[in-house]
């Protein structure tokens, strides 16, 4: 089982991406949540999930800040960002730290059920190469 971390400061979004989420039939479970950045990056140091969804804006840290902490603590998590923001330079800057995706609200089930199945598999890939087994 994947765990998985959602930060963003809109609640309904939040809840609605748990559901897309729970019927994604995947194997991911939320880990936890957060409506700010500075809560998501110390929960996320404590919970080490695997993959991290969060949106662009929220308080404290943005979903960039965030994913630039989290690559410069060199944390080993796929993120996905989500914006209502179509931005160049939103998605340029996303790149720059790592992010795998970067999808536009609203999120359909089909667009998000693709992108966990392919960040799946690149932790597979990621975890075979190292050696490892997911249980």
């Amino acid at each position: 089982m994947y765990k998985i971390y959602l930060a963003n400061d809109e609640i309904w979004e939040t809840i609605g991406l748990k559901k897309l989420i729970e019927k994604s039939g995947l194997p991911i479970q939320v880990v936890g949540e957060a409506e700010n950045g500075i809560v998501a990056l110390e929960q996320i140091e404590k919970k080490t999930p695997d993959i991290l969804i969060s949106g662009i804006r929220m308080p404290g840290l943005n979903g960039l800040e965030l994913s630039q902490k989290l690559r410069e603590k060199d944390m080993d998590i796929q993120i996905i960002l989500l914006s209502g923001y179509a931005e160049f330079e939103y998605a340029r800057t996303a790149m720059r730290w790592g992010v795998k995706e970067y999808l536009l609200k609203p999120v359909e089930q089909e667009v998000l059920n693709q992108v966990l199945e392919h960040t799946i598999k690149e932790l597979e890939t990621a975890n075979n190469t190292r050696g490892g087994i997911y249980i």
